[in-house]
C-alpha cells in the first residue's frame, strides 16, 4: 500500500502523532490481518492504521501473542483524540 505523504488526514495524524509524543511520526508498511487491509485489498481504500503495539518478534503485531506496552497504549489513546481535534478543528 502506496502512502501519499500530502495527503491532508496523513498530515493532521502525524501532526497529532508529534504534538503528543513529541517525536516525529513513522510510516511504514505492514501486512496482517487488519479490517484496513481487508478494506484496501477489497476496494482500493488506503486506510493508515495507527497505536501502540510490539512490532517484531514472539509478542509482535498479528502474533498469536500479541501485545503492548499500557504506558504506550495510554499515549495511543492521546493521539488518537489529538487527531479527532485536529481533525474537527
Amino acid at each position: 500500500m502506496n502512502l501519499d505523504d500530502n495527503n491532508p488526514f496523513l498530515q493532521i495524524i502525524a501532526r497529532s502523532y508529534e504534538e503528543i509524543t513529541g517525536t516525529p511520526a513513522e510510516y511504514m508498511e505492514m501486512s496482517g490481518g487488519s479490517d484496513a487491509a481487508s478494506l484496501h485489498q477489497a476496494y482500493g481504500y488506503t486506510i493508515p492504521l495507527m497505536g501502540s503495539a510490539e512490532t517484531y518478534g514472539i509478542y509482535g503485531a498479528d502474533g498469536n501473542r500479541e501485545r503492548t506496552n499500557i504506558e504506550d497504549w495510554l499515549t495511543s489513546i492521546q493521539y488518537y483524540m489529538m487527531t479527532v481535534v485536529n481533525t474537527l478543528s
